[in-house]
């Protein structure tokens, strides 16, 4: 499955095709034992383990997440090899490019009680500079703590891939074509996303009726303005191949076919059978060039 934060908004129940940023890491997955080994951790601190059958993520989050933030926030207040490690990751421009979004998103949505961003107070919505300094400053524990969890993240992943390098194994990732709605993608890219004025979806995801549903499938997920990306191009787009390129050795588009052509449903249907075929890219024409080079 993706590794991307789960949407944790009512009804996505812990789906990684709904993610909160493209580009980070579920920082569930983080190991609360390698967290001890790196002295961010007790040993007395860890939770008695849990015989269930199936994951119950809020279970899993209550348990985990102050654990998480307590370490995160134990690397932030120790210098030393770790935290100059830190420091190092954050400035990567590869790394800080899609983090500071991200983490300005995260500090936005725990400050504001809302179901998404489109909800927010306009200065925030519309990524105002003056707004945008002021959460930074009066978030900025928060930003912190959110970026050394990424770091643990990273670094666990990293210790993962490199140990199964060395076993000769290679790791298949797999990136979901679409991203969700209430994401830091959506909000800091408004014009790679067939949105309205007000930033909501003009058209949504889904596939016309098949052997599997009748009205079609729904997913709701926003639409790319193609256009839009190829004017500059495709800049984000290039920034999440590069960033799956370093985490798996190779990766699958899942539902890659919108790549050529995609299923439009008008916002607000309540099936996907009203929708129309849309084409994407141009590929075989050769009208873009979207190769390792731009890599």
């Amino acid at each position: 499955l993706p590794l991307v934060p789960p949407g944790r908004k009512s009804g996505e129940d812990g789906s990684p095709y709904s993610g909160q940023d493209a580009n980070c890491g579920n920082t569930l997955l983080i190991s609360l034992e390698e967290l001890v080994k790196d002295g961010l951790l007790m040993e007395n601190e860890l939770p008695d383990p849990l015989d269930m059958e199936y994951v119950e993520f809020d279970t899993v989050a209550n348990l985990k997440e102050p654990l998480i933030a307590k370490a995160a926030e134990r690397l932030l207040q120790s210098p030393g090899e770790l935290r100059r490690q830190y420091d190092e990751f954050k400035k990567n421009p590869d790394v800080s490019g899609w983090l500071e979004d991200a983490a300005l998103f995260a500090a936005i949505d725990n400050s504001i009680n809302a179901v998404s961003w489109s909800e927010w107070p306009e200065p925030l919505k519309d990524r105002h500079p003056g707004a945008l300094k002021d959460i930074y400053e009066n978030q900025k524990d928060f930003i912190e703590n959110f970026m050394a969890q990424q770091f643990l993240f990273e670094k666990q992943w990293k210790r993962v891939r490199s140990h199964a390098q060395k076993l000769g194994i290679s790791i298949m990732g797999d990136m979901p074509i679409y991203v969700g709605y209430h994401s830091a993608d959506v909000w800091a890219n408004r014009k790679s996303f067939l949105l309205d004025k007000n930033g909501f979806p003009t058209f949504v995801s889904g596939v016309p009726p098949d052997a599997f549903s009748k009205t079609g499938q729904l997913w709701n997920s926003p639409l790319y303005d193609w256009k839009s990306m190829e004017a500059d191009g495709f800049a984000w787009w290039v920034k999440r191949i590069k960033r799956a390129l370093d985490l798996y050795d190779e990766f699958r588009i899942d539902h890659f076919r919108g790549l050529a052509g995609f299923w439009a449903v008008p916002s607000g249907s309540e099936v996907a059978m009203f929708g129309s075929w849309r084409v994407s890219i141009d590929f075989l024409n050769g009208t873009v060039s979207f190769s390792s080079q731009n890599l």
